[in-house]
């Protein structure tokens, strides 16, 4: 059971159990909510302590989309079928998602055949330091590049995600996002 860590006459400002229960009753989502490790925060907290995201940053030298003459494309996919998706991982407060988002997709687009170092030998400690220019050196994959997905555009997003993973940010401000639970989220979101 959560316990609420505010001082007790303040009550858990977002605490609103009835809500999610009345969410998950509902059953018309293919995800689900739950009291967690946020419920203690107001969503104007929540939101500042874990959305850094600040928006498309793009470069100013054209590129033709990689996959813009695909047209067969699969009914399905699922990278995690493939094991080119690495776990969840929660990046705290330390303002580097980009990191965690090139990594995974870097991840996926080898298939992690070419042998990215494990967390448990070379762990992220959630806060920006130096890299160890011992595992520096060894390179299981070089970053050359980048490919952009033309902004919304679902199909153009469909033929990418049909050859390799894609790496995407998203705005978790929203009530559903600081209360997420499992499954696939489907609800909005600000990106």
């Amino acid at each position: 059971m959560h316990q609420c860590t505010r001082d007790i006459d303040n009550g858990c400002p977002n605490l609103d159990v009835e809500l999610i229960d009345s969410f998950n009753n509902a059953n018309n989502k293919p995800y689900k909510l739950a009291v967690n490790q946020f419920a203690d925060l107001t969503n104007a907290e929540f939101t500042a302590s874990r959305n850094g995201f600040k928006g498309h940053m793009c470069s100013n030298k054209a590129t033709t989309f990689k996959y813009e003459n695909v047209t067969a494309l699969p009914s399905s996919v699922d990278w995690r079928n493939k094991g080119a998706l690495t776990p969840i991982k929660d990046q705290g407060q330390c303002g580097c998602c980009w990191a965690f988002s090139a990594v995974a997709a870097m991840g996926g687009v080898t298939k992690l055949t070419k042998g990215l170092t494990t967390e448990s030998n070379y762990p992220c400690k959630g806060v920006d330091s130096t890299c160890n220019t011992n595992e520096e050196a060894n390179h299981a994959a070089t970053i050359n590049g980048f490919q952009d997905v033309p902004a919304n555009s679902e199909d153009a997003l469909q033929k990418a995600v049909a050859n390799q993973p894609v790496s995407v940010a998203i705005d978790v401000g929203g009530f559903d996002f600081q209360f997420y639970s499992s499954g696939v989220f489907t609800g909005s979101c600000g990106t």
